[in-house]
């Protein structure tokens, strides 16, 4: 309410105002639904820890939530962010497919080649890939070190 001698606001004013509180309202709304998809996520995380941790450490977890789904990310791009995020993980999922035994050591850089390839090809974000990646290059040095290879 008014106080006795203070004037009422003018319409642009009122109409100043009213644009500032659906701002305010519309980053909170925004908020919270960046901290659902990240909450989700490390859910999704979680349920599966045991099974990936040794492929996607809960650190490594914690800095991608941390580098590419913070507040100042919008959240369009979050959500994509944690579908990526939970695709990676249902691969980390998969047992990695054994190479043959009597592959020579050509044949096993062809077939990871190609892996690396088909990863190259996802429309997934740089870091899933760089992730996914390095685990087709450790899996590409054990089946090395399993024929005598390496």
């Amino acid at each position: 309410m008014f106080r006795k001698y203070e004037k009422p606001p003018t319409p642009q004013e009122q109409q100043a105002e009213e644009k500032l509180k659906l701002a305010r309202d519309l980053a909170e709304n925004e908020a919270r639904q960046r901290e659902i998809i990240r909450y989700e996520c490390q859910l999704f995380y979680d349920r599966h820890a045991m099974d990936v941790k040794h492929r996607y450490s809960p650190r490594q977890f914690s800095a991608y939530l941390s580098e590419w789904m913070h507040d100042r990310v919008p959240v369009a791009l979050v959500r994509e962010r944690a579908e990526n995020l939970k695709q990676m993980i249902r691969e980390f999922l998969k047992p990695i497919e054994p190479v043959q035994q009597d592959l020579t050591r050509d044949d096993i850089q062809s077939h990871f080649l190609q892996i690396i390839r088909e990863i190259e090809g996802r429309k997934i974000d740089r870091e899933t890939k760089d992730a996914m990646i390095a685990e087709a290059y450790y899996a590409w040095d054990r089946a090395l070190a399993a024929r005598g290879l390496s």
